[in-house]
């Protein structure tokens, strides 16, 4: 049986190796896509933001599979029941081919229509069509392949591995890419790139796999009850994914659609930032999702109601500060980086931060509601709010532009999303608790807007020319940002607990 200890130190192992995942997936894509818009123009990175998220609202097919799977995992593992670990991905093996091939087929369908998804003008030196099917075939590779297996990797909480391999991949993709824009100033070669890594990486995967757990292979079958048991948790989980997808994707359908290609590429430069910014949140959050999977199938309800509770104090420590700070820091950096000409209003900068700060409010229960295995009790409420999100963006953008497609996100996750989730969740799981979870959350809230107040105000008197002085406006922000959340928080029990768990990583 795994221990307390044990949680932390692989929580402890996945964060380090997400970290340098991050890292390299963060910093050297943004190099790229700067070389990109500079050496091909802003349409291309318009073109790729468009088709990746057609690409994603295909990828649905995988229905949420490999989440029920890993925690149905849990208990196996934990218990080392190999025969059942082995069943279990055989069948896991066999869902993945079938979507793989889904994506494919409906891929190829879709391709001659492609063109009616962008207004306006579309690069002339390619063809639209061939570059959407190379795309379509990396996303598909990793269902016909190895991606089944990373189910293992995460139910074991050795997502570390599964960031070794994707670190090794990027890189070279990453230098193939730099060669193709630099050398050849060919799109075709920069989008075949990402073909090759996408193989190498399962390659390492396939590798780790066999390597770690020699013992697991796919064989035997599963009970035709565990079968419909899984089925029922997929069909309450993929709204779940497909309201995820419509938030994620059907943002960049409606404003390639309705605004055109260099709309999407300058939003998506933002968009690009912000979703750095958020991927290594999810990437903190889903370090502990293990641990807090293992706690929940062996630790008491009590236990986990205050480990949930710090949970949650410390996500939101770090999302008020990156919220902050992205927000006080936001238009200095694309100044710099993309010059005046790609610069959106400071309103439609207010409201992408705060739909950080919204995504961001509901981490810890959806990471816990996920670990929990609660997905049925809210199965109708993704679809609401996803196709409630979908019209409103069609709506909005036309009589305010960008701004509608924002704000069309932020009253879903207001209005439908959060309130729906925190009570599924409580009444499902914890049953009682809910008051403290929220005062939680409002004092997190409050704590964001004055901090957020005074590092804005502080942020204007400090002008930026150059990247030098952007970091240290950086720094002088960061340090300020910290001290006012640690003065606000010094005497709050979370925040306590918080610094205790955190001395021993950093000795």
């Amino acid at each position: 049986m795994m221990t307390g200890t044990d949680r932390i130190k692989n929580s402890s192992r996945n964060l380090v190796f997400g970290m340098l995942k991050y890292i390299v997936t963060l910093l050297c894509p943004f190099v790229i896509r700067t070389i990109l818009i500079y050496r091909l123009g802003v349409e291309y990175a318009g073109i790729n933001s468009l088709f990746s998220s057609i690409l994603q609202v295909l990828s649905l097919s995988e229905l949420g599979f490999s989440t029920v799977v890993v925690y149905t995992l849990y208990e196996p593992v934990a218990k080392k029941n190999i025969k059942r670990i082995c069943s279990l991905l055989a069948f896991f093996k066999k869902i993945y081919k079938y979507c793989g091939l889904f994506i494919l087929v409906m891929g190829l369908g879709l391709t001659p229509f492609v063109r009616n998804f962008i207004s306006g003008h579309c690069p002339d030196d390619i063809n639209i069509y061939i570059v959407f099917v190379l795309l379509l075939l990396n996303t598909s590779i990793s269902y016909l392949f190895c991606g089944y297996k990373s189910v293992l990797f995460s139910a074991n909480q050795r997502d570390d591995m599964l960031s070794k391999a994707s670190v090794i991949s990027s890189l070279v993709t990453y230098f193939l890419q730099i060669g193709a824009l630099i050398i050849f100033e060919n799109y075709y070669l920069f989008v075949i790139s990402l073909l090759m890594g996408t193989l190498l990486n399962n390659v390492f995967m396939n590798i780790y796999a066999k390597k770690m757990y020699p013992e697991v292979c796919c064989k035997g079958d599963i009970e035709t009850q565990e079968k419909k048991k899984l089925f029922k948790s997929v069909g309450a989980l993929f709204g779940h994914q497909l309201d995820m997808v419509i938030i994620n994707s059907a943002d960049n359908l409606v404003i390639s659609m309705f605004l055109g290609l260099s709309m999407i590429a300058i939003y998506n430069n933002y968009f690009y930032i912000l979703s750095g910014i958020l991927s290594v949140l999810i990437m903190v959050s889903n370090s502990f999702a293990g641990s807090i999977g293992n706690s929940i199938a062996i630790e008491p309800k009590e236990k986990n109601y205050k480990n949930f509770i710090d949970f949650t104090y410390f996500i939101g420590m770090i999302s008020s500060v990156c919220v902050v700070l992205l927000f006080s820091l936001y238009q200095d950096f694309m100044l710099i980086w993309m010059g005046p000409d790609m610069i959106l209003d400071i309103g439609i900068v207010f409201l992408i931060c705060f739909s950080l700060y919204v995504r961001q409010f509901r981490r810890s229960l959806s990471t816990y509601k996920i670990a929990a295995g609660i997905w049925e009790k809210d199965w109708i409420k993704p679809y609401i709010a996803g196709f409630a999100n979908l019209i409103l963006n069609i709506i909005l953008v036309q009589y305010i532009g960008l701004y509608g497609v924002i704000i069309s996100t932020i009253l879903c996750f207001c209005v439908i999303d959060i309130p729906w989730e925190t009570v599924v969740f409580f009444q499902g799981y914890f049953k009682d608790g809910l008051r403290g979870y929220l005062k939680v959350q409002f004092r997190l809230l409050l704590k964001t807007i004055v901090i957020g107040l005074v590092a804005f105000y502080i942020s204007n008197c400090i002008y930026v020319a150059t990247i030098t002085m952007l970091i240290v406006k950086f720094m002088v922000l960061l340090l300020i940002t910290s001290v006012l959340l640690i003065i606000c928080s010094y005497k709050d029990e979370e925040f306590k607990y918080v610094i205790r768990k955190i001395k021993p990583m950093i000795r």
